[in-house]
């Protein structure tokens, strides 16, 4: 789609509907196994607690389905299911902006529900790799090995 407009073609009804089917194929792909990969890595964390174990999992599961509402919804209306309810727009809007033109399922599946499984992949996947532990970590020891106001190293007297 994004390719026929780039050089100009009009895409068909067909066409368009092939798109949105791969698209929403690809997603569920991708999607589906980083949340697989975070369970891997969850089921070999010790930690406490259930949430403190599984936690990243639950966030990128939660991605998956977010991220994917808003290609099931093109989908859905590109196989006759829906009707104007899923539409992403509003029906005889003439505002210059797209964004003004947006129905409330436009803002809550496109806008609301695609950013929000965005941060909760972002979430998740870095949680699972322990960056914040990491950079904690690097920042305490690069604290330590600061040289301290007279120029000495850090825990030397001065001379």
């Amino acid at each position: 789609m994004l390719l026929a407009g780039l050089l100009g073609v009009s895409a068909t009804g067909a066409a368009r509907a092939a798109a949105h089917s791969l698209t929403l194929s690809v997603n569920l792909a991708v999607l589906s196994n980083i949340a697989h990969h975070v369970l891997y890595k969850c089921r070999a964390r010790a930690h406490p607690s259930h949430l403190g174990r599984f936690g990243p999992f639950y966030l990128t599961a939660l991605a998956c389905l977010l991220c994917n509402l808003d290609p099931l919804r093109h989908v859905l209306l590109d196989s006759g299911y829906g009707g104007p309810a899923l539409a992403m727009y509003r029906p005889h809007c003439r505002s210059p902006s797209t964004w003004a033109c947006l129905s409330a399922t436009g803002w809550l599946v496109t806008i609301v529900a695609t950013y929000a499984g965005l941060a909760c992949l972002l979430a998740g996947v870095l949680w699972s790799a322990g960056v914040v532990g990491k950079v904690r970590a690097l920042w305490r020891r690069g604290q330590r090995a600061r040289p301290t106001p007279d120029g000495g190293a850090p825990g030397a007297s001065p001379a």
